[in-house]
């Protein structure tokens, strides 16, 4: 796996840098790395559908003063990664690209645990991973997981994106995406509408992908390894949040955080600060000392 592995460019702490490697059928795949000075831990950030590495800056830098190095790949079909937008294959190619992923993240801070940070499809990502790879990690963190959908659609839809999925599996649909959903920060859904790297496509394949990945995740729960943290916005109208809470409770090593007011994009609310000191909080917890018996 490490022939995979492009070497990493030189950077100064807190500063992002970009490297890329190819996966196993050749996909040139892209990210962004910020290391922090002295790392005490290295964490995998995975972003979400239509999303982009670039746009969790402020996460990373936050991270990188709690002495985390964070990598933050562009997932296949997103940002300047290659693949057709929006579109996924099957979730068993987006793992074995979290393979190589997280054997990245882990030469930022050699021998220290290692985190996996996922948001929206990242964050089922994040938890698909870890349950059937049975991952070895310090601890996982889910914000605004995909595990259901939050709005159903008609049956008619349902029954045509069905009809797609055998028929044209890989045709680039809208997804409909309401950008005033993602967050209460008008200034963030202004930088939406203009960046280059974001897109609204989905593929009928992608789509039920990540709806069947979503319910495995919940039917596998008690398999969960590390510790995790699941934290989704009680008003999310993409992501469902009853399927987080439902998630967070049936295993133990679950906490489960709830935004009363929280959109779609935690990371991206007026309040950002509390929701970055929950994670770090978090991640303190899972490296602390285990105590004496």
């Amino acid at each position: 796996m490490n022939d995979h592995l492009a070497p990493r460019e030189p950077q100064s702490a807190g500063q992002q840098s970009t490297t890329q490697w190819a996966t196993s059928d050749g996909t040139r795949i892209q990210s962004r790395q910020w290391l922090a000075t002295k790392p005490r831990a290295a964490l995998l950030l995975i972003h979400g559908m239509g999303d982009h590495s670039g746009r969790f800056g402020h996460v990373a830098q936050f991270l990188n003063t709690e002495r985390i190095s964070v990598l933050a790949p562009d997932l296949r079909g997103h940002g300047r990664s290659d693949g057709q937008r929006g579109h996924i294959h099957n979730f068993e190619t987006l793992l074995s690209d979290l393979d190589i992923a997280l054997a990245q993240t882990r030469r930022l801070a050699p021998g220290k645990p290692c985190f996996i940070y996922g948001h929206s499809l990242g964050g089922t990502l994040a938890i698909l991973h870890t349950l059937e790879r049975q991952t070895e990690l310090a601890g996982l963190i889910a914000s605004s997981p995909a595990l259901r959908i939050a709005m159903q659609a008609p049956a008619w839809k349902l029954q045509l994106g069905k009809l797609l999925r055998r028929t044209l599996p890989k045709i680039s649909l809208n997804s409909g995406l309401d950008l005033n959903e993602l967050s209460d920060d008008l200034q963030i859904i202004e930088e939406l509408k203009s960046d280059p790297l974001r897109h609204k496509q989905v593929t009928p394949e992608g789509y039920f992908g990540m709806v069947e990945s979503g319910q495995w995740c919940l039917d596998h729960v008690a398999d969960l390894p590390c510790p995790a943290l699941i934290m989704h916005g009680k008003i999310d109208r993409i992501t469902d949040f009853q399927a987080s809470e439902q998630f967070a409770q049936a295993n133990d090593l679950c906490t489960l955080c709830a935004w009363e007011h929280g959109k779609h994009e935690l990371h991206n609310m007026s309040n950002v600060a509390d929701v970055l000191k929950t994670v770090a909080r978090f991640i303190e917890t899972c490296l602390a000392p285990a105590p004496l018996t």
